[in-house]
């Protein structure tokens, strides 16, 4: 049988294997947005936080919009938008974000 992974494991692994953290489809071809948007915008601060660590750019901006983000926007944009205060932490104090108690 296969191992069951989460998706914090397979962010992990790509970042170890120096995948480009900042690339984004080219628009047209789906969301246009770096995968630290991605992870923003699926609710995985855990894969925020790993992106992150590892070098992910914060100030990148989508190429197209979705329904709740239109394009151009910040990683801080879509925490916002979406509501996510664990997220917005991690965007403007780092990777050293205390985590509440």
């Amino acid at each position: 049988s296969l191992p069951s992974w989460d998706i914090t494991q397979i962010v992990e692994l790509l970042c170890q294997t120096d995948a480009d953290l900042n690339l984004a489809n080219k628009p047209g071809s789906g969301w246009a947005w770096p995968s630290l948007i991605c992870a923003i915008a699926n609710r995985h601060p855990e894969s925020v936080l790993v992106l992150l660590r590892h070098g992910a750019d914060r100030s990148l901006k989508t190429l197209t919009a979705s329904a709740d983000l239109p394009s151009g926007s910040t990683a801080l944009d879509a925490a916002s938008a979406s509501q996510q205060p664990d997220s917005m932490a991690l965007l403007l104090l780092g990777t050293a974000a205390p985590r509440p108690s």
